[in-house]
Protein backbone atom coordinates (compact mmCIF):
# COMPACT_ATOMS: atom_id res chain seq x y z
CA UNK A 1 0.00 0.00 0.00
CA UNK A 2 1.23 3.80 -1.14
CA UNK A 3 2.00 5.87 1.86
CA UNK A 4 0.31 9.50 1.05
CA UNK A 5 2.25 11.96 1.46
CA UNK A 6 1.68 15.34 3.03
CA UNK A 7 1.84 17.03 -0.28
CA UNK A 8 0.14 15.20 -2.14
CA UNK A 9 -2.92 15.08 0.52
CA UNK A 10 -2.88 18.84 0.20
CA UNK A 11 -3.15 18.76 -3.51
CA UNK A 12 -6.21 16.45 -2.92
CA UNK A 13 -7.29 19.06 -0.70
CA UNK A 14 -6.93 21.76 -3.09
CA UNK A 15 -8.64 19.76 -6.06
CA UNK A 16 -11.46 19.45 -4.13
CA UNK A 17 -11.97 22.73 -3.09
CA UNK A 18 -11.68 24.13 -6.81
CA UNK A 19 -14.06 21.63 -7.80
CA UNK A 20 -16.63 22.86 -5.27
CA UNK A 21 -15.86 26.27 -5.97
CA UNK A 22 -16.42 25.73 -9.91
CA UNK A 23 -19.69 24.16 -8.67
CA UNK A 24 -20.68 27.34 -6.51
CA UNK A 25 -20.06 29.66 -9.78
CA UNK A 26 -21.77 27.67 -12.28
CA UNK A 27 -24.01 25.36 -10.38
CA UNK A 28 -22.73 22.67 -12.69
CA UNK A 29 -20.26 19.56 -11.58
CA UNK A 30 -16.98 20.01 -12.76
CA UNK A 31 -16.27 17.62 -16.12
CA UNK A 32 -13.89 19.32 -18.36
CA UNK A 33 -10.86 18.49 -16.59
CA UNK A 34 -9.35 15.75 -14.07
CA UNK A 35 -7.18 16.15 -10.88
CA UNK A 36 -3.83 15.48 -13.52
CA UNK A 37 -4.86 18.25 -15.37
CA UNK A 38 -5.15 20.64 -12.32
CA UNK A 39 -1.97 20.03 -11.12
CA UNK A 40 0.11 19.99 -14.18
CA UNK A 41 -1.44 23.00 -14.46
CA UNK A 42 -0.93 24.37 -11.06
CA UNK A 43 1.45 23.01 -10.05
CA UNK A 44 4.02 25.88 -9.03
CA UNK A 45 1.14 27.60 -7.22
CA UNK A 46 0.32 24.04 -4.83
CA UNK A 47 3.91 24.17 -3.97
CA UNK A 48 4.34 27.38 -3.00
CA UNK A 49 1.11 27.54 -1.27
CA UNK A 50 2.08 24.17 0.72
CA UNK A 51 5.61 25.36 1.14
CA UNK A 52 4.01 28.75 2.98
CA UNK A 53 1.49 26.64 4.61
CA UNK A 54 4.12 24.56 6.13
CA UNK A 55 6.49 27.80 6.69
CA UNK A 56 3.25 29.08 8.98
CA UNK A 57 2.49 26.06 10.85
CA UNK A 58 6.32 26.19 12.15
CA UNK A 59 6.03 29.28 13.57
CA UNK A 60 2.54 28.80 15.11
CA UNK A 61 4.37 25.82 16.83
CA UNK A 62 7.12 27.62 17.79
CA UNK A 63 5.38 30.85 19.12
CA UNK A 64 3.65 28.31 21.64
Amino acid sequence: MVKESAFRLFCMQKWFEHKDEIYAWTGKALTEYDDRYYYTKHRWLLKRMFKDEQKGNQQETSNS
